[in-house]
């Protein structure tokens, strides 16, 4: 598999919808504020790794990509009908982890973090988009090892294994637990998706700032089931 790596993706933020969600309005804190911003802007560097992969199999409680074994129904079951898929990692970027990890106070902590989650979405929207483009699929659904009970976090090693270990040309690292830092970065599948799948609608979370389509009851069983 051809892993394709993008560094130097376009940073766009909407300044004043962040300032109205971190309540920054005082002016002192405006202009601080800013000043991150030009900041980020200066140093950031969002990146991305991603390639096509084919179904090799399918199995009781799993799927193969590209030879590498993923125990997981719940993609079993939602790549039935698919035979290609897309994994990636993408990340906000060393630089701004390493900046942020410079700033000792906590409320100020709180807003470089939100840039680099607002940065690491730049990353994604780049990959989404250039799927579209590149590769003509037009309804893109997403799955992410440890986001659900479905697959299990451990699998993070078989995915960065398939993706060739590009994460670390990226500057993503995996810690004894498969989490990664930077903590603003993302792996997963993308793969076409006629029912429009994400998975918020396997998620009972209340009052996710992030949830993007309303909790379905019984899909989870439906998408588990053998």
């Amino acid at each position: 598999m051809k892993i394709n790596l993008i560094e130097n993706i376009e940073l766009k933020y909407n300044v004043e919808a962040m300032k109205n969600k971190l309540r920054i309005d005082e002016p002192e804190d405006v202009e601080l504020f800013d000043s991150m911003i030009e900041k980020a802007m200066s140093i950031g560097n969002a990146k991305l790794a991603f390639g096509e992969a084919y179904i090799t199999e399918r199995f009781d409680d799993g799927v193969s990509i590209d030879s590498y074994r993923f125990h997981c129904r719940l993609m079993k079951n939602n790549l039935m009908e698919v035979n290609r898929v897309f994994p990636f990692v993408a990340t906000c970027g060393r630089e701004l982890y390493e900046w942020a990890r410079g700033i000792d106070d906590v409320f100020i902590q709180y807003w470089a973090d939100h840039i680099m989650e607002v940065t690491l979405r730049n990353a994604i929207a780049h990959l989404y988009d250039t799927v579209r483009t590149a590769y003509g699929v037009s309804k893109i659904a997403s799955m992410n090892p440890g986001s659900l009970d479905g697959w299990p976090i451990e699998q993070q090693v078989e995915l960065f294994e398939l993706l060739e270990n590009k994460n670390r040309d990226l500057g993503v690292e995996l810690t004894e637990s498969f989490l990664m830092v930077p903590q603003k970065s993302v792996s997963g599948i993308l793969f076409k998706s006629k029912s429009g799948y994400t998975n918020c609608k396997l998620c009972e979370m209340v009052n996710c700032p992030s949830r993007r389509a309303p909790f379905e009851p019984g899909l989870r069983e439906k998408l588990m089931e053998e």
